[in-house]
């Protein structure tokens, strides 16, 4: 009896062990349909080097990412980021069935895939409406909406984020039936000031002054573009608040061009011709004042580390906290923008902001500085600028 007991005994302790077992099995299997990944702060540390390195090595695999994809986005994508220095890619598929083409197309063998619930287009999609939205209700003179600061796509938490200023005046609840169909956290600040990166002053070096104001800006990069008689201007882009159409820019106190193509709203850029300055030169070392050369653009990831380029900030590091963010400045809203963690300071405005490439002076250009609101700074994406002044890069 002694021994049928224990065995019985044993029989029921197996049994609890295969439902334990079981119930984890069901657990990781279901843990498969993530839809908003939770991750630990990043708390190990690199050097400056070894960050830059990292983040070139990451630059590198998402263009390769990008090639293989044609050059946009697949309906699968859910977005890319750096997580404890580690490159993840989202997907709103199983990760199984493009581990391979994936891993393959990258040319790494460890780079993680995670399931998702949104497509990455989808939330770009959605954030560009809900700034429509509350431009819409800004114009109407909305106290609500004008508490509205920034908003845009979350990427590493694959969801949408809307930040608002949180005084007595602000109604929250009309701003969530103002967003009714949209999934949205809302975050409360204490206000953030707008500040375009203009100045009256002497920079480090690669500025461009306003020959009527005297206000300078940085040279962003150099390049070319087709303009609407079919002409090609060659020159470099600033920020758009540099100045006017035709106004006339100097370096060094030297006419050396006028701005042929500007934008200010949804983006803010300006082009700057030079085709009717042929003793400026259209020699990049002395326009840019920097000893690398732009090789080409890059695709953005968000948390991996890039370089702002400032006439007044020089150089800093910094990561990228959203690929497609937004802030609103009076009736004006700039969108589809670069948000880093880095605060830029006045005269910063139009500067590049690269990534490493092949060799220690090629940069690759993911787009140019417009405003900081003390804790973020905006940039325009170089693929935008592009394509709106009809250019490239020279």
């Amino acid at each position: 009896m002694l021994s049928i007991s224990m065995k019985g005994e044993k029989a029921m302790r197996k049994n609890k062990l295969f439902r334990g077992l079981l119930s984890i099995i069901l657990v990781s299997l279901l843990s498969i349909r993530i839809v908003v990944p939770v991750y630990a702060v990043d708390e190990q540390s690199l050097s400056v080097e070894e960050e830059m390195a990292f983040s070139g090595a990451v630059t590198e695999q998402m263009e390769s990412l990008m090639k293989h994809w044609g050059g946009g986005f697949p309906d699968y994508y859910g977005g890319a980021c750096v997580i404890d220095h580690q490159f993840v890619i989202y997907v709103t598929c199983n990760p199984r069935t493009v581990q391979n083409e994936l891993r393959e197309a990258s040319g790494s063998q460890i780079l993680k895939i995670v399931k998702v619930q949104n497509s990455y287009l989808d939330l770009v999609r959605e954030s560009e409406e809900i700034c429509e939205i509350i431009c819409a209700y800004r114009q109407m003179g909305n106290d609500t909406a004008m508490h509205v600061t920034a908003s845009g796509v979350d990427d590493r938490a694959n969801s949408l984020f809307l930040e608002y200023i949180d005084d007595d005046t602000m109604n929250l609840a009309e701003l969530k039936e103002m967003l009714c169909g949209y999934d949205v956290t809302f975050i409360p600040t204490s206000g953030k000031n707008i500040s375009f990166l203009g100045n009256v002053t002497s920079g480090v070096g690669g500025v461009v002054t306003n020959s009527s104001t005297g206000a300078w800006t940085t040279i962003g990069f150099c390049a070319s573009r087709t303009n609407s008689a079919g002409v090609q201007e060659r020159g470099f882009v600033t920020a758009g608040h540099a100045g006017a159409l035709s106004t006339t820019m100097k370096i060094n106190g030297t006419s050396v061009g006028k701005i042929s193509w500007r934008v200010f709203g949804g983006i803010d850029a300006a082009f700057v011709n030079m085709n009717d300055y042929p003793n400026s030169g259209y020699s990049r070392t002395p326009i840019l004042s920097y000893n690398y050369y732009y090789t080409g653009t890059a695709t953005a990831v968000a948390w991996n580390t890039y370089v702002m380029h400032g006439g007044a900030s020089s150089m800093v590091t910094g990561t990228l906290s959203s690929t497609s963010s937004s802030f609103y400045y009076n009736l004006i809203a700039f969108n589809g923008l670069l948000r880093m963690n880095i605060v830029g300071l006045n005269g910063d405005s139009g500067c590049p902001l690269a990534a490493n490439g092949s060799q220690s002076n090629f940069k690759l250009l993911l787009g140019t500085c417009i405003a900081t609101d003390g804790t973020y700074t905006y940039f325009n994406n170089i693929s935008t600028i592009l394509s709106s002044m009809n250019g490239n890069l020279f």
